[in-house]
């Protein structure tokens, strides 16, 4: 559990936030551990768990719908006070008879003409490897864009194409 959410409040204050939204792409074990964690810290205060991509995330806490979000990756933000807890590598995951099946690593020019399924635009696991892509000049075959986690490991699972996943994933 984050730092700022295992120190009691301060003297006299309770807990007064109830909204947690979690980006879909970060890891369901840890962030119900994190709950669980919290609740029994806290009895009192009631959650209640939204999920989105990261800009959903980002989005509701603008605009006052939730009160903490739970990111896969830092936002440098003056408007936001982020506190890291955890981190997690962006893996492949490629159905069974695929090349890369057997394989503990590749290098990302290997990647070059793969057909690939991104998750959603405002994933923070689509941004890691976009921006990875990028600075190793490699071009993929984006086949299909999906925001479920399940039918992304479906679709990779009947040979759509590999997809980047979180490796708690």
């Amino acid at each position: 559990m984050p730092d700022v959410l295992r120190r009691p409040p301060a003297r006299g204050v309770e807990w007064e936030f109830e909204r947690l939204t979690i980006a879909r792409d970060f890891s369901r074990n840890v962030v119900t551990k994190m709950l669980v964690d919290f609740s029994l810290r806290y009895p009192g205060v009631k959650v209640t768990v939204s999920t989105g991509n990261s800009q959903d995330v980002l989005d509701s806490l603008v605009d006052y719908s939730a009160d903490v979000g739970v990111l896969a990756q830092m936002v440098r933000d003056d408007r936001f006070l982020s506190v890291p807890f955890s981190q997690h590598p962006v893996v492949m995951f490629v159905p069974a008879p695929h090349r890369f099946a057997r394989r503990r690593n590749i290098r990302l020019s290997e990647l070059q003409g793969e057909r690939l399924i991104m998750r959603e635009e405002g994933s923070t696991t689509r941004k890691a490897l976009e921006l990875a892509l990028a600075k190793a000049k490699v071009e993929v075959d984006v086949v299909m864009e999906i925001s479920s986690r399940e039918v992304i490991r479906e679709a990779v699972a009947q040979g759509l194409g590999i997809a980047a996943v979180s490796s708690v994933e």
